[in-house]
């Protein structure tokens, strides 16, 4: 059995065979090929370190699960909305950009707090 078959087992989940070469399975490879385009030019760009290659993946990836992709079947929804049912705020994805140096409050130093920099 697999890592990914464990990790399905384990969160419940029931996985499923596809055909091989089927048109849903080529639209999720365009989806994780964009995903790793945006990923290598946000890594050219700010020129972070590789360590963090799956961060700014993961990042990505929610950006996308997160905002419309004018995919006609959705409805004019966003990919979250139609398996949660909600309504999604997306300010925690836009208020930082990935890999941005950021001031926070220190809080293992309480009572004597200090402001740190951070990513």
């Amino acid at each position: 059995m697999g890592e990914l078959s464990k990790e399905c087992l384990h969160a419940r989940c029931d996985t499923k065979p596809i055909n091989t070469y089927s048109q849903n399975q080529n639209k999720a490879e365009n989806g994780i090929k964009e995903n790793k385009r945006a990923t290598r030019r946000e890594h050219d760009k700010k020129k972070s370190p590789l360590c963090i290659w799956d961060y700014t993946n993961q990042y990505f990836a929610m950006i996308r699960s997160h905002t419309d992709l004018k995919l006609p079947q959705l409805m004019n929804k966003v990919p979250e909305t139609i398996m949660t049912g909600q309504t999604l705020d997306i300010l925690h994805l836009m208020v930082f950009d990935n890999w941005e140096v950021v001031k926070f409050m220190d809080r293992a130093s309480f009572p004597n707090s200090h402001k740190a920099y951070g990513r």
